[in-house]
């Protein structure tokens, strides 16, 4: 029997990862908007839009977009700054406040259910290593990104 190859066996898992309803707790959030949510919840303070944008690495126009939406929700409120017009400040409402705190809750849930069965220190060794393996892929995808600019110019 020929046994399976790393690369094999780390894609179909990532598949699997990625077919699980994992939006299904995100009170009818796609995952965009709640990592926005997400983010500007743990904001001690109203944030500016550019810094979301900034710290998720997402296109200005997916930020504004994704921001559009949840305000739709009653989620998050838009505002200029006081102190600079041209500023734009996003914070969450109080809708928005309460469903990051129970999206929160219900994720905890979820997990705690994953990994009862499994011993604290398997789980702490997991994520260890899954961390070394995010910060190999995004290592690797920095250096590809830096090589295709090279080529570009």
């Amino acid at each position: 029997m020929c046994l399976e190859s790393t690369d094999m066996r780390m894609n179909r898992l990532l598949f699997r990862m990625r077919n699980l309803d994992m939006d299904a707790f995100a009170h009818d959030m796609t995952p965009g908007e709640w990592r926005l949510l997400l983010r500007i919840c743990q904001a001690q303070e109203a944030m500016r839009v550019s810094e979301l944008t900034e710290g998720t690495g997402l296109h200005p126009t997916v930020t504004s977009r994704i921001l559009r939406s949840l305000e739709e929700k009653g989620l998050v409120e838009r505002t200029l700054s006081r102190a600079d017009r041209r500023v734009t400040l996003v914070e969450p409402t109080l809708e928005g406040s309460t469903t990051y705190r129970e999206t929160c809750a219900h994720i905890h849930r979820f997990w705690e259910e994953v990994f009862r069965d499994i011993p604290p220190e398997d789980i702490d060794e997991m994520l260890r290593i899954s961390e070394e393996i995010m910060d190999g892929m995004e290592r690797v995808n920095a250096q590809r990104r830096r090589t295709r600019e090279e080529s570009d110019t």
